[in-house]
């Protein structure tokens, strides 16, 4: 069971700036982009990722792996050459956290960070990190925490909704059941593959609701939204994957609040095509968890709109009066988005 540990020599020099949601650098691909149609993004054939992945065996003791915080000369990295074009990076980086109790029929949820610069090794280290909310979380709910590391892009690493960050996910998935299986004979509940994302990584989120809607049952994008082009109505989705779309009034630049929700609703209308009203709620007072900016209040009001079926809740919106773009918000949010993942995962 020996961990795929590789000095990061590899990278260059990059560096990396941190990963607080709060500090995180804009790009192009931040926001509101619109999703591209682009025949690269289907899924290759199960059996050409298995072989590629065949040699690869992960660290499964419990624990948090790949993580730089812990140990700064490690991390974990896996090569996928042959899986994209020529211009995208083979070696992609990600960290993992294990539950000392993880059981059978485990869950899986990936985080996604936003967009920061190349050029700061702080970012990097951040993003590979495993804070201990989510540690906890995945200690709760028998769940397997996966923390990637998106494309180099613009100066930047980030998330783009194309062939390399979709096969990346689809080869991270097939890895850790082949390697539960193998080292456990755990097998993964395929009706929990979770993922959440802030920024550029919220976007990716929102792209892998459509994409891989065969294998990502819940999800929840933080601050960043994409919209139901021509194409994607037509085309429609198999599976109508339920999101929690958290965005912040305080965002009128970089991901619009009012963008984001008005996004959600065209997807509520034409690609979940939901019947019956919405039911609006709202919270008042809400502690969401933000120290060390005495600037914003603690306590912010909350306003919740989810649009259901008789299975529960397909779209709500989270929208928080005080949140500018991807501020930290994690010790309170993240009870609310693990619930919503798990309560109302794609059945």
């Amino acid at each position: 069971m020996k961990c795929l540990y590789i000095f990061l020599a590899f990278l260059l020099g990059t560096c990396m700036t941190a990963c607080n949601e709060s500090d995180l650098s804009t790009g192009k691909n931040e926001g509101t982009d619109e999703l591209i149609i682009r025949s690269m993004e289907k899924e290759l054939p199960e059996e050409m990722i298995n072989e590629k992945i065949k040699n690869v065996q992960l660290d499964v003791t419990a624990g948090a792996h790949g993580s730089l915080a812990v140990n700064p000369n490690d991390t974990v990295q896996i090569n996928l050459e042959g899986f994209f074009a020529s211009s995208v990076s083979s070696k992609r980086v990600f960290s993992y956290y294990i539950p000392q109790n993880l059981t059978d029929n485990y869950r899986i949820l990936f985080e996604l960070h936003g967009n920061f610069n190349t050029n700061n090794s702080a970012s990097f280290i951040d993003c590979l990190s495993i804070i201990p909310d989510w540690m906890k979380a995945a200690d709760a709910n028998n769940m397997i925490v996966i923390q990637p590391i998106g494309s180099s892009m613009y100066n930047q690493y980030g998330w783009n909704v194309d062939a390399g960050d979709l096969r990346y996910i689809d080869a991270l998935i097939s890895l850790f059941k082949k390697e539960l299986k193998r080292t456990k004979q755990f097998n993964i509940d395929e009706k929990s593959v979770y993922a959440t994302g802030t920024s550029s990584g919220g976007i990716f989120t929102w792209g892998l609701t459509y994409y891989r809607n065969n294998k990502i049952t819940a999800a929840a994008p933080r601050f960043g939204s994409v919209k139901a082009n021509p194409a994607m109505v037509f085309n429609g989705m198999n599976h109508k994957v339920p999101m929690l779309v958290v965005t912040g009034k305080m965002d009128t630049n970089v991901a619009p609040y009012t963008a984001v929700l008005n996004n959600a609703k065209i997807w509520t209308d034409k690609m979940l095509k939901i019947q019956g009203e919405a039911v609006v709620d709202s919270i008042l007072d809400f502690d969401w968890g933000l120290t060390g900016k005495e600037q914003i209040p603690v306590t912010t009001k909350v306003w919740i709109q989810k649009s259901q079926n008789d299975k529960g809740a397909l779209l709500q919106t989270f929208l928080i009066e005080k949140a500018a773009h991807s501020q930290i918000y994690t010790t309170s949010v993240l009870p609310v988005i693990t619930k919503f993942l798990i309560d109302n995962t794609n059945k």
